[in-house]
């Protein structure tokens, strides 16, 4: 058969192969439920975040005004914190989201904080929300 690779040249299954397998975006991410050990997570490993939900630019009128929130997985975690699908977050921390440096920039600050005052907005509605990333 024309198409058949000899055995020694197919790729050896190694730690890198592993660990990219590890790395796969199509299985679920084991998470902590402890927020603090969360949100150190997300800090040693920023990807984690982009696996767990999407943050999707928002806009009205033609501006950036937050990013519209959607788990991948995991919505509980979410929700216990009281942010639901389809939120979209305009502030976290006093940083105004309305570009996606200012987003840069408040994920940074989210990842050392201790406390996260975030301002989403839900039905055309801003509803403040506390976080705690102490426990």
């Amino acid at each position: 058969p024309e198409n058949v690779t000899p055995i020694a040249m197919r790729p050896v299954e190694t730690a890198t192969t592993t660990q990219r397998n590890a790395n796969d975006n199509s299985q679920p991410v084991e998470l902590p439920t402890n927020q603090r050990e969360l949100r150190d997570t997300i800090a040693r490993n920023p990807a984690i975040l982009g696996r767990v939900v999407a943050a999707e630019p928002f806009q009205e009128i033609g501006k950036l005004v937050g990013y519209r929130i959607t788990p991948k997985q995991n919505p509980e975690i979410l929700e216990a914190q009281g942010i639901i699908a389809g939120d979209v977050i305009t502030r976290v921390n006093n940083i105004q989201l309305n570009s996606q440096k200012q987003g840069i920039r408040a994920l940074r600050n989210a990842v050392k904080a201790e406390n996260l005052e975030v301002v989403v907005l839900r039905d055309g509605i801003e509803v403040p929300i506390s976080i705690s990333l102490a426990q």
